[in-house]
């Protein structure tokens, strides 16, 4: 087993090796893998969420290997907008009667969910045994060292003069605080301001970026 993640690591890191972007791509290898053309291509008719995309003849695709948490999810700003493209979809699970269906999503050149652990706006599940799984492992380690998205630091700062006197909503069982209109706020919040947020040991939460949020991200699609 161990030598077989070794060898998925290692095959990677070749592949990686023998086919580096091109001059123009600014380093994000995702946005330049090589297209799978023997997969069927299918019509994106609508974006669900920051994992999941509804696509014609198959429904509901969630993007295969990314971690799905409410705190820490796919940041809000910076997604790709398929509606209405043209992708190609590997499944990689089989489906089932109540769920969507778990592939990897091809858009023209762009591996999207490499590009959203690349970008730092996931986090991977895959283990290196999985099917791009030393990919994943790869592109998470380069969004780390970068401090790209989730892996922004965080510890807050105030740039603007009064800013720690935002207020900045919190919840009774969470670890971060939020802005008004935030989609993890459920009905119940409390309000205090950003000071005393950050002073309880709160942080700000990556999807709404409430003030005090540090570090940018690269543009998307």
């Amino acid at each position: 087993m161990r030598k077989r993640a070794l060898a998925s690591l290692l095959t990677t890191a070749v592949f990686l090796f023998l086919h580096p972007p091109p001059a123009h791509a600014a380093g994000l290898i995702a946005e330049n893998w090589p297209v799978p053309d023997h997969l069927p291509e299918f019509r994106v008719t609508g974006v669900i969420d920051g994992y999941t995309i509804n696509v014609e003849s198959l429904g509901p695709v969630a993007y295969h290997g990314l971690v799905r948490d409410q705190e820490e999810g796919v940041p809000a700003s910076g997604l790709p907008d398929l509606t209405g493209k043209t992708v190609r979809v590997e499944k990689a699970a089989p489906v089932t009667s109540d769920g969507p269906t778990s592939g990897y999503v091809f858009a023209d050149t762009v591996f999207i969910n490499a590009y959203l652990v690349e970008t730092g706006r996931a986090k991977t599940n895959l283990t290196l045994e999985d099917k791009y799984g030393g990919l994943f492992y790869l592109l998470q380690e380069k969004a780390k060292k970068k401090g790209l998205g989730l892996w922004a630091p965080e510890a807050p700062t105030f740039p603007s003069g009064g800013e720690e006197k935002a207020i900045v909503y919190i919840t009774k069982t969470g670890t971060r605080y939020h802005q008004a209109g935030c989609r993890y706020l459920p009905a119940e919040t409390s309000a205090l301001t950003l000071a005393e947020a950050v002073a309880r040991g709160y942080t700000p939460c990556r999807v709404c970026q409430p003030p005090g949020t540090v570090g940018g991200e690269e543009t998307g699609l």
